[in-house]
């Protein structure tokens, strides 16, 4: 272990992120130069109990103190764990379960029995700022796969996080911080990996600090050609699945052929790029992402499609203090994504049928497969003004206002018409009804108050205005008691909505076979929580946490007489669940930890459950120093059964059980050396396919091992 290190216990990144949430206000030694790391793993269990954070109340508590069920995971966590993208942290989080979009590829994550195509339920946030575009609400288009070289940690809330956050932040909030390299004069860090599926990654992280001014600079890449999952049927060969599909074409899918596996290959480049002059900071960054359709828009096997989104985001801040007890945080940001999609839907000889209101249906032959050709830019500007005052050394309040406009243009759609190929496309009528422009207008305050040491109590209210979806106002409530400083007790109430997305609002797809309702409301959640917590002794930290969402005005597509249409339904849908956390230290080099999570759900009025997700999941992890400067983390994923939804034929979705070790070397105290091995036994992990009911479901891939090296100086 590097020099100065205490050789106690190194715990997995999932366990201390689970038990001991931090955030950007550590301690000094936190943010120590990278030539010392240190993580969660090397405080100790008092010092897991009272390490800072900001995400919860977006203003400095303890974890034991947070209004909100928090998690955190630093750095160096991140480097033992072995972990390759935000997935491999975010699934050992309690609640957390991976998923994909399975016509496109995209990750999903669900949280708390809640799963959707564009994880639209989940706030994102990079170095403060909110990522999640408006066309579908999605942050994991570009963010699902983020590489962690530059993330200095990762903040989560689990439950709602719209008082503080705004839309999106239904079910939780993920808080990604990136790393400043000019933190110390100048320093550069170098890493390399490389492993399966052909898989080559690099990234540069260099910064400089001077009197008066700091840079820090970051570059990424990384291209694979991901794994080649076999699929057995698809759309063009399930009779029972897709019966208009597989009618018509009979003998054309690559589904069972050589050509019958999943399309992953992926290219990806990253930058940022920050700017601090006299407390005056810049924060840009810029993703462009090129990557395979996974099956495609059909779920049909195809072999060429490729999507090109893209993400580019700027934030201008500084800070105020004009007197003692006042902080004013003004900041300005935009955002600009772009998607840019050639989807092959379908290959040589597709047929498609089109029922017409009168008469019989048309058959359209497409000799040389189907295509099309999807373009559409966001563009988000914003301003806002936080404010945190420091009434008595009792009493913190925050207020803070904020405007924001989002706009959709260069909506461009081609086809090809049948009896020719993806050369002779031709221009395809709007899928939306009009380009929108969202207004915003929100307003918030905070009141954080400690009648006694032992209880706090912190209430909240946020109002947002949209122009063109309502209104939406959502307090919150949390009580904390520790009486001890070994426990904890917190009793939390709070709501959160989720605003119309530009598709549910104004698409205008198939001639209006399929359209969005400019009247359609927010999604509404109201969220209990109780929350225990107790240290026992030196060697063990113990938390629980039960809560119930009931979730109102979800947005849905729905039959009517002209087609399909975004509506939003009168049902009432209630989850209950549990999570429970144990660390535990055995001895001085090892050390444990076990979390366990469930939930159950139920429609109120149709008596249905949610599906997607499985009943209950776990994660068990061990992280061993078996040598000076040797680490060896090894973590049990495992995620029950999937019930299907009502009507649904399949059987329910089996369960899986995924290994992952990780074996990292300090060779020299700036020269590291890692080995991973994820799905170590190659298990078969499927995700659970809902909207689409494809037969065999998503597969997830197989065993994948890497080699990485991480140069410091």
């Amino acid at each position: 272990m590097p020099e100065g290190t205490p050789r106690r216990l190194t715990l997995a990144v999932p366990v201390l992120a689970l038990v001991a949430p931090l955030s950007a206000q550590t301690r000094p030694d936190l943010q120590a130069p990278e030539a010392k790391p240190l993580g969660l793993q090397q405080l100790s269990m008092e010092e897991l109990l009272n390490v800072k954070l900001t995400v919860a109340s977006r203003t400095e508590t303890t974890m034991a103190e947070a209004p909100s069920v928090v998690s955190v995971i630093t750095a160096e966590d991140i480097r033992r764990m072995g972990a390759r993208d935000l997935r491999d942290v975010l699934r050992s989080v309690p609640g957390f379960e991976l998923g994909v979009r399975g016509q496109l590829g995209y990750t999903e994550f669900g949280l708390r029995g809640v799963i959707t195509d564009n994880t639209e339920k989940i706030r994102i946030l990079l170095d403060g700022v909110p990522v999640n575009e408006n066309l579908e609400g999605s942050g994991t288009i570009i963010f699902g796969a983020m590489a962690l070289d530059n993330v200095q940690q990762i903040e989560i809330i689990r439950g709602p996080g719209s008082a503080l956050y705004g839309t999106n932040a239904f079910v939780g909030v993920i808080s990604i911080i990136t790393k400043d390299a000019s933190s110390s004069g100048a320093s550069t860090t170098i890493s390399t990996k490389g492993g399966s599926f052909n898989t080559k990654e690099g990234s540069v992280l260099t910064g400089w600090s001077g009197p008066r001014f700091r840079v820090s600079a970051y570059l990424h890449y990384l291209e694979t050609d991901g794994p080649d999952s076999p699929i057995a049927a698809d759309s063009l060969n399930s009779v029972d699945s897709f019966p208009s599909y597989s009618s018509l074409n009979a003998g054309i899918s690559l589904a069972g052929t050589p050509k019958g596996h999943t399309y992953e290959f992926r290219r990806q480049l990253s930058t940022q790029l920050k700017l601090d002059y006299r407390g005056l900071t810049f924060n840009g960054v810029f993703t462009n992402i090129h990557k395979g359709p996974y099956l495609g828009t059909y779920l049909a096997v195809n072999e060429h499609s490729d999507a090109h989104p893209s993400q580019a985001q700027g934030t201008l801040a500084t800070t105020f203090r004009p007197s003692e007890d006042w902080i004013i945080e003004p900041k300005i940001y935009a955002l600009r994504y772009t998607a840019d999609n050639l989807w092959n839907d379908a290959p040589e000889g597709f047929r498609l049928r089109l029922d017409q209101p009168s008469g019989p249906p048309v058959i359209l032959d497409y000799t040389e497969g189907s295509y099309q050709l999807n373009r559409a830019t966001q563009a988000t500007r914003g301003a806002e003004v936080k404010a945190t005052w420091n009434a008595s050394p009792t009493q913190k309040v925050m207020l803070g206002s904020s405007v924001e406009e989002e706009k959709l243009y260069r909506i461009e759609n081609f086809a090809n018409v049948p009896g020719l190929g993806p050369d002779d496309m031709v221009e395809s009528p709007p899928i939306m009804r009009k380009a929108p422009v969202r207004t915003l207008f929100s307003a918030f305050l905070q009141d954080q108050w400690n009648p006694t040491p032992a209880l706090g109590i912190t209430a909240g209210l946020r109002l947002d205005r949209y122009n063109d979806a309502g209104t939406a106002l959502t307090p919150r409530l949390a009580a904390v008691w520790r009486p001890r400083q070994a426990f904890h007790l917190k009793a939390m109430y709070g709501e959160a909505f989720r605003a119309p997305t530009f598709v549910e609002s104004y698409l205008y797809a198939g001639g209006g076979f399929i359209r969005g309702r400019e009247d359609i409301q927010p999604e509404r959640i109201k969220t209990g929580e109780f929350e225990a917590g107790l240290r026992l002794g030196d060697s063990i930290l113990w938390r629980v946490v039960l809560f119930e969402n009931r979730i109102t005005n979800l947005i849905k597509l729905g039959a009517t007489p002209s087609g399909l249409e975004y509506q939003n339904t009168p049902d009432v849908t209630v989850i209950r669940g549990i999570e429970t956390e144990w660390t535990a230290t055995f001895t001085d080099s090892l050390g444990g930890y076990l979390n366990l999570s469930g939930q159950s759900g139920r429609n109120e009025v149709t008596g249905d459950r949610p599906v997607g997700m499985a009943h209950w999941r776990g994660n068990l992890g061990i992280n061993a120093a078996l040598l000076e400067g040797l680490n060896l983390n090894a973590t049990l994923h495992v995620v029950g059964r999937r019930e299907r939804a009502k009507g649904d034929p399949r059987p329910d979705l089996k369960g899986y059980q995924v290994l992952d070790l990780a074996l990292t070397y300090a060779a020299a105290r700036n020269l590291d050396f890692s080995l991973t091995a994820h799905n170590l036994l190659d298990r078969d992990q499927r995700y659970a396919s809902v909207s689409t009911p494809l037969p065999g479901d998503f597969p997830a891939g197989g065993r994948a091992l890497q080699a990485g090296l991480r140069w410091r100086f």
